[in-house]
């Protein structure tokens, strides 16, 4: 038992000798961003923004350390359509706009009933099929993955979207990413603003 006893300090002894003499906890806070909703951890370098979860699920974002009194902006849940993204799907279509004018994408799923491929276009409508240049410029392809039959496979950037400056279309292809072949095999979906 001494043994033990003995083996555990001598390895706390190793273990303090390779820490900093003055080693301090790191110190931070979680924030929301107000906009987005995104909850994030700022180290010391950033502000510190305390929440409150009230009763009713609304959520305050505080200004001030004191929970009892914050100056807050108020995140309220809501049905005003205007405060949503509205989804757009295609079932038997090769393919979807999602936006046909510059905006960004927040997700798009494909599912698909054969092996296929599933692009987004910086694009108000769907290229010709053929080879396809994969970039940001006008009428490439930002995104292309591979979705096997019986599965669903997605796109998603839930708290930063990703910008697309023409438009935005999602395409189902039978063929790999650089070929597009335009395909109907299966549901598409998804959301932009």
């Amino acid at each position: 038992m001494r043994a033990i006893f003995g083996a555990i300090a001598l390895a706390l002894g190793v273990m303090a000798a390779f820490m900093p003499a003055q080693a301090q906890a790191p110190t931070g806070c979680w924030t929301q961003d107000a906009f987005s909703g995104l909850i994030r951890y700022q180290n010391g370098s950033g502000v510190c923004i305390p929440m409150i979860v009230n009763s009713d699920g609304s959520i305050n974002v505080t200004s001030s350390s004191t929970p009892s009194a914050p100056t807050s902006t108020n995140i309220t849940p809501t049905s005003s359509a205007a405060a949503g993204i509205a989804p757009g799907a295609a079932n038997a279509a090769n393919n979807l706009v999602l936006k046909a004018s510059a905006g960004n994408l927040y997700d798009v799923y494909l599912t698909a009933t054969a092996d296929s491929w599933l692009y987004v276009f910086n694009a108000i409508a769907a290229p010709s099929d053929g080879a396809v240049t994969a970039g940001i410029a006008s009428g490439n392809y930002s995104q292309c993955i591979k979705v096997a039959s019986g599965t669903t496979g997605s796109i998603a950037y839930a708290a930063i979207p990703e910008v697309y400056t023409v438009g935005i279309t999602a395409v189902i292809s039978s063929t790999a990413c650089g070929t597009l072949t335009k395909a109907t095999t299966g549901f598409l979906h998804g959301r932009a603003k």
